[in-house]
């Protein structure tokens, strides 16, 4: 277990530096600097998606915990699809357009989330237990009508003609994963803080990296061609991958070593 958790971290530190270096230093034509990129975040985040899929491994097919662990694996493989079809782009036309395919794998990935935190919510209070799919509907609702209204003024204020599509997806994600943080941190109450929420808690990372991205973005201190808060943005959602991978590695060892019944089911 050690030297597999040693060999994690240090896999986490080498794609850490490996995507700063080329993103600093371009070593190869800006084309395949790109793409290099794109591969490192589609690694980490297949990782975390690989590493959640030993995790669903454990549980038989019909066992409430499996399915729930299963949502939550094609969760991150659409986000790991995502990063993959993101990262092409610049290979096949030359540059990654503000709103692409990727951005379907990535709100599909929301889906996935959610059905994993309702599945983990009705384990623990039964189906009438209080949300429901209709509470879920009507959340992603107010999601989408806040993006959207917020997305007006702000793209008003984009000098480089940023379209109000990009604008919105660009709020939706931070509200996104706000969503997601809230519900996350439910279910840590319910597991009192304990070992078994801690995948769930690490969904915080992407609510800090996702909100910084946009907010350089709006107030125009990214850059596409590359400055420091720039990499400091892309290293945070790439350390976000990263860090939960190691927190599913951890989970999957609990697992293996076996936990008591009651701390499963959250009692």
């Amino acid at each position: 277990m050690r030297t597999t958790k040693f060999l994690l971290v240090l896999a986490a530190g080498v794609l850490t530096l490996a995507y700063a270096y080329v993103y600093e230093q371009e070593p190869v034509s800006a084309l395949w600097s790109e793409a290099a990129l794109g591969f490192i975040y589609t690694l980490a985040a297949a990782l975390a998606a690989a590493l959640m899929a030993a995790v669903s491994s454990q549980f038989e097919p019909d066992e409430p915990a499996g399915r729930i662990w299963r949502f939550f694996m094609w969760g991150l493989w659409m986000w790991a699809l995502a990063e993959a079809v993101w990262g092409l782009y610049p290979v096949v036309s030359g540059e990654a357009p503000l709103v692409s395919v990727a951005d379907l794998f990535w709100v599909g990935g929301y889906v996935w989330f959610a059905a994993a935190l309702l599945h983990q919510y009705r384990m623990v209070h039964g189906a009438d237990g209080g949300w429901g799919l209709r509470h879920v509907a009507l959340v992603a609702a107010g999601i989408v009508a806040l993006s959207a209204l917020l997305a007006f003024p702000l793209a008003s204020l984009q000098e480089d003609g940023e379209g109000w599509l990009s604008v919105f997806l660009n709020v939706f994600y931070p509200l996104g994963d706000a969503a997601l943080a809230v519900g996350a941190w439910s279910i840590a109450r319910l597991f009192r803080g304990g070992r078994w929420a801690r995948p769930w808690l690490a969904l915080l990372a992407f609510v800090v990296a996702d909100a910084f991205y946009t907010f350089l973005l709006i107030t125009g201190l990214y850059s596409f061609e590359g400055n420091l808060p720039s990499l400091l943005a892309d290293l945070l959602y790439l350390d976000a991958y990263l860090f939960l991978a190691l927190v599913i590695y951890d989970h999957l060892e609990m697992l293996r070593r076996g936990i008591p019944l009651r701390v499963a089911s959250g009692q």
